[in-house]
């Protein structure tokens, strides 16, 4: 679709191709920085033991905050060498996954606490927290290696090689390439390189600093624009094929020279407009960046608790009473 727009703008309307659909859903990382760093998890489709209260929206849980270090331990211990104590759960594969089954692992076993529940329903609670321990175990061993993040990179370099010889329609064996393709030459930088470079997890040399983080996250804003408005200054590929190498040049200058102490992780997106931050949001969702909430994930272990507490009194005041 975008591709056809492009053609529409340069006036090619004769050789604008049905619409193409393209799915752009990179892995999204979040780099560490400053100390304290912030995770954010996404809401859950639905909890075993929901309550008013715990039907929150994704919030912001700090690195400092209890669960997460307790997390980070186990994932220390079971990932041994291969685990970054100074990136931490940030380098998983799925780190949302982890910090929800955690919560959802803490509010069974705070369930348990009533003193009137049936054994029938114990034993089921005490399944499915052996089930759930089960699959976070599995999912804190998700560490991305080194060699993987090397694979991105020499990925985006590749894609840029083929979109450069795309665009200057020079592609070996395949002579006078169509306009619709040669427009897909310098979107290739959008659709491609961009995402692969955001795919990896921070940590190790090939790592996801909060810098480039912060770089990539302005140059997937920004190159689409500069590709739809291109085309009113010049029709020709390679033109907008060097403008999108310059735009995301010029992101990755400004975020590790302009502004490298706002490139930080929570601060760069706390700082970004709202719009901005639900784009890129959605660009992460299926990633699984998790990012939390401190407070929240604080809160609600105390109410579901204070609820057990709570339920534990009137049941035993009822008893008197009965007595």
């Amino acid at each position: 679709e975008l591709c056809t727009l492009t053609l529409l703008i340069t006036g090619s309307h004769s050789l604008a191709p049905a619409p193409i659909r393209w799915t752009v859903n990179p892995l999204h990382r979040v780099s560490a920085g400053a100390s304290p760093l912030v995770y954010r998890i996404p809401a859950r489709a639905g909890a075993l033991l929901s309550t008013p209260e715990s039907k929150a929206e994704a919030g912001e849980i700090m690195s400092d905050d209890p669960l997460v270090l307790r997390l980070e331990a186990e994932c220390a211990q079971l990932n041994g060498a291969n685990w970054n104590k100074d990136v931490g759960l940030t380098q998983l594969l799925n780190p949302s996954k982890v910090v929800n089954l955690e919560k959802d692992i803490d509010a069974l076993r705070a369930s348990l606490a009533a003193p009137d529940l049936d054994s029938a329903v114990r034993e089921e609670i005490i399944d499915q927290i052996a089930k759930k321990e089960f699959k976070k175990s599995n999912e804190m061993r998700g560490v991305m290696r080194d060699w993987l993040k090397a694979v991105f990179v020499g990925q985006s370099v590749l894609s840029v090689a083929i979109c450069g010889l795309v665009s200057y329609d020079a592609l070996p064996f395949l002579p006078n390439l169509d306009l619709a393709v040669r427009v897909l030459g310098f979107w290739g930088i959008w659709l491609f390189t961009i995402p692969s470079l955001r795919s990896r997890k921070p940590g190790g040399v090939w790592g996801m600093s909060n810098a480039e983080k912060n770089a990539l996250d302005i140059a997937f804003l920004v190159t689409p624009l500069a590709n739809l408005l291109a085309p009113f200054a010049t029709k020709n590929p390679p033109d907008i094929f060097w403008l999108n190498m310059v735009v995301l040049s010029a992101c990755y200058a400004y975020s590790f020279t302009v502004s490298p102490q706002e490139s930080s992780g929570a601060s760069a997106d706390a700082s970004l407009p709202k719009p901005i931050k639900f784009v890129l949001t959605a660009l992460d969702f299926g990633a699984g960046r998790e990012r939390g909430a401190p407070a929240v994930v604080r809160e609600e272990m105390e109410m579901l608790k204070r609820k057990a507490r709570e339920e534990a009194g009137n049941a035993a005041g009822e008893k008197e009473l009965d007595e």
